[in-house]
C-alpha cells in the first residue's frame, strides 16, 4: 500500500509542479527559441523521470541498494531512466535562463551522475550477476 502511495503521490506531485514550473518559465523568460528549446525538453524530461521513478517503485533508494532488478517499462530500453531525464530538465533549464556558466553546472551534474552510475552498476552486477550483465548488454545507457 505505501508504495502504491509513494507511486501516485510522485505522479501528482509532477502533474502538479509542471504547469507551475511552466507558468513561471514563460512569465520570467523570454519567448525565444532557446527558451522554447528549454520547454521542450523540460517537459518530456520532467514526465518521463516521473514515470521512471514510479517504474522503479520499492528498487528506488538514495544510496546504491539492491531490492529487485527492474527491467520492464522505460528500464527496457534504458538503464538509468532517471539520470538520463534528469539531463533533460537540466539542459533545459540551462536554455531557459540564457546562461552558458550554467554549462558548467551542467557538466558537474553530468561527472556527479557518471560516478553514482558506475557504483550503482557495480552494485548491481555483485548482486544479479549473469542477469545484470545480459540486461546490460541489451539496453542503453
Amino acid at each position: 500500500m505505501r508504495n502504491s502511495f509513494v507511486n501516485y503521490a510522485t505522479l501528482g506531485t509532477a502533474g502538479l509542479l509542471l504547469p507551475v514550473l511552466l507558468y513561471f518559465i514563460l512569465d520570467f523568460f523570454p519567448r525565444d527559441a532557446y527558451t522554447l528549446t528549454g520547454i521542450a525538453l523540460i517537459i518530456p524530461g520532467f514526465l518521463l523521470l516521473a514515470v521512471a521513478r514510479v517504474q522503479l517503485g520499492a528498487s528506488f533508494s538514495v544510496s546504491a541498494q539492491t531490492h529487485k532488478l527492474v527491467t520492464t517499462g522505460l528500464y527496457s530500453k534504458l538503464r538509468h531512466p532517471i539520470y538520463y531525464f534528469g539531463q533533460f530538465i537540466v539542459i533545459g533549464l540551462v536554455l531557459c535562463l540564457h546562461s552558458p556558466w550554467l554549462l558548467l553546472l551542467w557538466a558537474l551534474t553530468v561527472a556527479v551522475q557518471a560516478y553514482r552510475i558506475r557504483k550503482e552498476e557495480k552494485v548491481l552486477e555483485e548482486r544479479f550477476g549473469e542477469e545484470y550483465r545480459a540486461y546490460k548488454a541489451r539496453t542503453w545507457f
